[in-house]
């Protein structure tokens, strides 16, 4: 559920993914559709990650996860990633890329980080 979470804020918040995307010429239509093509790796990165969440509840009391479908899960976490730091550099409500790498790093390091 935090997953779930954690990419929607990134999505609405971080990346600013739901920002209009006003196109006034050639360069802003390029823009527009690199921000567009960058939904698909999003979306398949979600669905991959919610077979492999499902997978660790599931399997959660028999076995733990083997190698493979360690990296599956890793690769997809990698591709949800990488999709939202292009898609915030190409959504319309542009902010500075410092903004954007200072939003990533609190975002990935805070489920990483431990309470003692």
């Amino acid at each position: 559920m935090a997953a779930l979470f954690l990419i929607c804020w990134w999505y609405f918040d971080g990346a600013l993914g739901a920002a209009a995307q006003p196109i006034r010429n050639r360069r802003d239509m390029v823009i527009f559709q690199v921000w567009s093509y960058a939904h698909l790796p999003l979306y398949l990165g979600v669905a991959v990650a919610g077979v492999g969440i499902e997978r660790i509840v599931t399997a959660a009391a028999h076995t733990s996860l083997s190698t493979n479908e360690q990296a599956i899960l890793g690769g997809a976490a990698a591709l949800i990633a990488i999709a939202l730091v292009i898609i915030g550099t190409t959504s319309g409500a542009r902010h500075s890329p410092q903004r954007q790498s200072t939003w990533m790093s609190a975002t990935v390091s805070r489920p990483l980080s431990r309470e003692t």
